[in-house]
């Protein structure tokens, strides 16, 4: 393990042509890096505020939501892989 450990450590990064090492300096070099990649950029972005959307009746609404029969619960968990979970397989029972 302590094999394994010094082989996958990073000694020394390469940043701006300049040789970085030692553990504090490259953990921040490191840091910097991908906090730069992963920072919110200002900039315009797509919005959906001004797009005009179909909206259903109540009545039409109402269509998409009905109660699982016991056959439908039965055929899900009796056909459910063995190695996973029923939350794996996106089954929320409610009783």
């Amino acid at each position: 393990m302590s094999y394994r450990r010094r082989n996958n450590a990073i000694r020394s990064v390469m940043v701006n042509d300049m040789l970085i090492e030692g553990v504090e300096p490259v953990r921040h070099a490191v840091f910097n890096h991908f906090a730069q990649h992963f920072k919110a950029q200002d900039g315009s972005r797509p919005s959906v505020s001004n797009l005009q959307f179909r909206s259903l009746f109540l009545v039409e609404g109402g269509g998409l939501i009905k109660p699982f029969s016991v056959e439908e619960v039965q055929e899900a968990v009796w056909n459910w892989d063995s190695f996973k979970s029923l939350a794996q397989m996106g089954l929320i029972l409610v009783l």
